[in-house]
C-alpha cells in the first residue's frame, strides 16, 4: 500500500504521473468546449477527482488513493481546459503565432529526444548484487521449471550474493554480458517469472531474463528507471515451449543500444536483435504491466514519430513562408541523425526517417492547402 501523501509513487511513479495528467483530458475537453473559463475546468476536476480518490480510499480495497492523483489530474485537466480556451491559436495562428508555436515544437520534440537517447544508457548502482535462480519475489509470477546454470561474461552467476559484485558491474557495462541461463522448462506461467535475475542489497532490480507463457523476456537496468519510467525489455513470443520437461538455453546481452536475445529450446531457435531508439519514448508511458518490445515495434515507434512531427509540420505550414518548412525539416533531420551518435546509440531505421517525413508532410499540407484557399480572394464584378 503506498502512502497517500507520496507525489511520484512508486518505481513507475513517473508514468502513473503522465498517464494521470492525461487520464481527465477528455472529460476536460469535453467540458472546456461548452465555454467555462479555466478556472472553473480547475475546480470541476478538482471535485470530481477528490470524489474518486475518496471512494478509493474509503470503500475500494486494492486501490490506491493518493495526492499525486488528485493534483495529477488536476493539473492535466486545468492544461487541456487552457489549450481547448486558446484553440483558435493552435488551429488557426497568425504568421507570428505559427512561428512562434513552430519553435516551441522543435524545442519540446528535440528535448524530448535528447531526453530519452540519455536515459537508453546502462544505469547499475554500485552496491551489493545478489544472483536469483527462479526467485519468488511476490510482484512477478515464479518460474516452474529448474535452473541448471547462470553466467554473466562466462562467469558463474550463483543463486545467492554474488562475491565480486564490482566485476560483475563492469561486465554488464563493458560487454552488455552477455546473460546465459540454460534450465528445464515447467507449466509455462502466466505473467512474467524470472528465470534468473540480478537484484542488489536495496532490492533495485539490475537485470531479467524471464518468461511468460511461450514468451522469452530480457531487461537490463536503464536510466529510464531513474525517472520512474517504464523500462524497456525485449521479448520473442512463442520462443519457450509451453510444454515442460524441454531444455533451454537463453543469452541476451544489451551493449551500446543493441538488445540481443537467443532461445535455444530442444532442436529450435529463436533470435532477435533490436537496436534501442530515442522514438522508444512512447513505451515508457505503457500501462501494461512487464511491457516487451517485439515485432510490434517498429510500426508502434513510427507512428510515435509521425504524431510528434504532425503539429511540427501543420505550424510550419501556416507560418506563410518557403523557409519555415524547410528549416523545420532541417532541424528534424538534423536531430534524427546527430542525437544517436551523441548518445552511443546505433543509427535510427530508416522506417523512423520515413515516419519523420510522413508526420512533417501530413502537418504540412492542410497547413498549404488552408493559406492556398484563403489567398484566393472572389472576383469583383464591375
Amino acid at each position: 500500500m503506498l502512502p497517500v501523501s507520496c507525489l511520484v509513487c512508486g518505481e513507475l511513479g513517473g508514468t502513473d504521473v503522465v498517464l494521470n495528467l492525461l487520464l481527465f483530458a477528455p472529460f476536460a475537453a469535453g467540458v472546456a468546449l461548452l465555454g467555462p473559463r479555466p478556472g472553473r475546468i480547475l475546480a470541476v476536476a478538482a471535485l470530481v477527482s477528490l470524489t474518486i480518490e475518496t471512494v478509493q480510499f474509503a470503500w475500494l480495497p486494492g486501490r490506491d488513493a493518493s495526492v499525486s492523483d488528485l493534483l495529477t489530474n488536476t493539473l492535466g485537466a486545468t492544461i487541456t481546459g487552457w489549450l481547448v480556451h486558446h484553440r483558435a491559436v493552435l488551429l488557426l495562428p497568425n504568421r507570428r503565432q505559427a512561428i512562434r508555436l513552430t519553435g516551441m515544437a522543435l524545442a519540446a520534440w528535440m528535448l524530448l529526444e535528447g531526453t530519452a537517447a540519455w536515459s537508453l544508457a546502462p544505469s547499475l548502482p554500485e552496491t551489493v548484487y545478489w544472483g536469483q535462480w527462479a526467485p519468488d519475489l511476490g510482484h512477478l509470477d515464479r518460474f516452474r521449471g529448474t535452473v541448471l546454470g547462470a553466467a554473466v561474461a562466462g562467469d558463474s552467476l550463483p543463486p545467492h550474493r554474488v562475491g565480486e559484485s564490482q566485476r560483475l558491474r563492469l561486465q554488464l557495462l563493458r560487454a552488455g554480458g552477455p546473460v546465459t541461463a540454460l534450465a528445464i522448462t515447467g507449466s509455462p506461467p502466466l505473467q512474467l517469472a524470472p528465470i534468473v535475475s540480478v537484484f542488489d542489497a536495496r532490492s533495485t532490480e539490475i537485470l531479467l531474463l524471464g518468461q511468460r507463457r511461450g514468451e522469452a523476456v530480457f531487461r537490463l537496468r536503464t536510466r529510464v528507471s531513474e525517472l520512474r519510467l517504464r523500462p524497456p525489455a525485449i521479448g520473442i513470443e512463442e520462443a519457450v515451449p509451453v510444454i515442460p520437461g524441454d531444455s533451454l538455453a537463453i543469452t541476451a546481452s544489451y551493449l551500446r543500444g543493441r538488445y540481443s536475445l537467443r532461445i535455444r529450446a530442444g532442436k529450435r531457435t529463436s533470435e532477435r536483435t533490436i537496436n534501442a531508439t530515442p522514438n522508444w519514448a512512447w513505451s515508457y508511458l505503457m500501462p501494461f504491466e512487464n511491457y516487451a518490445l517485439g515485432e510490434n515495434a517498429r510500426w508502434l515507434t513510427a507512428l510515435w514519430v509521425t504524431g510528434l512531427l504532425l503539429p511540427v509540420g501543420y505550424w510550419a505550414g501556416r507560418s506563410r513562408t518557403r523557409l519555415g518548412p524547410v528549416v523545420a525539416s532541417g532541424a528534424v533531420a538534423l536531430t534524427l541523425a546527430s542525437v544517436p551518435g551523441i548518445f552511443d546509440l546505433p543509427p535510427l531505421h530508416v522506417s523512423e526517417w520515413l515516419a519523420a517525413l510522413a508526420g512533417l508532410t501530413l502537418g504540412y499540407l492542410p497547413a498549404e492547402w488552408g493559406a492556398g484557399s484563403g489567398r484566393r480572394q472572389p472576383a469583383v464584378r464591375r
